[in-house]
């Protein structure tokens, strides 16, 4: 399946309810390691859910963000922590409404935290690079 999946970069986010673990073996298991990705590195708390009980308790990883090796090399700058704290901070607002509005809503606010990073980490690259143009055309 590799050679189907390709080279390009892949990001792949969600509730997948699957746990990836040396002691459970799946078909999630399986097809993760055949498209080789991974856990992309993550600013939080470590699980998302738990059955709440103190005499068993079960703690898991059921919302997970999924990377493989070109994207880390695409966009290696999302493996930095003040990126990820950003992305989490911006993602924990509550939203009310159906969910394409809540995730239209919540890529709104991000799109804006990042728009801010970019200034402020990049010196706005976008302007440096449309400006380089300018300067190039018109040699």
């Amino acid at each position: 399946m590799s050679g189907q999946v390709g080279d390009a970069p892949w990001l792949l986010g969600g509730d997948f309810n699957f746990t990836l673990s040396p002691e459970e073996s799946s078909s999630f298991d399986a097809l993760v390691r055949e498209i080789e990705v991974f856990d992309h590195a993550y600013f939080g708390p470590i699980f998302i859910w738990s059955n709440h009980q103190l005499d068993r308790p079960i703690e898991k990883k059921l919302d997970r963000v999924l990377v493989n090796v070109a994207w880390i090399q695409f966009l290696p700058h999302s493996q930095n922590d003040r990126f990820l704290q950003l992305v989490a901070e911006s993602w924990q607002p509550t939203m009310v409404g159906d969910p394409m509005l809540k995730l239209f809503t919540k890529l709104k606010i991000l799109k804006h935290v990042l728009n801010m990073l970019n200034s402020k980490a990049f010196g706005n690259i976008s302007a440096r690079v449309k400006a380089k143009v300018e300067e190039m055309e018109s040699l």
